[in-house]
């Protein structure tokens, strides 16, 4: 997986700059598919244990809509909160 993007989905602040990111930073200049673009998703929030009321039959286009809206609601960032403030030990994203 490419830090690089990786870091600046951390950092975006809307949708349109999500996908703008996918399309800039996209590893080797090409498109990403639905599915390893939640996988960027999930790696920005450090790889969250989600559960969806439908079950793991869940259109992937619409866990992509969620993981965005979980990703810009930003309670993932507690993490980082918590290894600074020593609760919680860093490990690879």
């Amino acid at each position: 997986m490419d830090k690089s993007l990786i870091a600046a989905l951390r950092k975006a602040e809307n949708k349109i700059k999500v996908e703008e990111l996918f399309t800039k930073l996209a590893p080797d200049g090409k498109s990403l598919t639905t599915k390893s673009k939640l996988e960027y998703l999930e790696a920005a929030m450090y790889n969250p244990q989600v559960f969806y009321s439908s079950g793991e039959n869940t259109d992937l286009k619409v866990k992509y809509e969620l993981a965005i809206q979980r990703l810009l609601a930003g309670q993932w960032k507690l993490r980082d909160l918590y290894i600074r403030a020593g609760f919680l030990k860093e490990n690879n994203d």
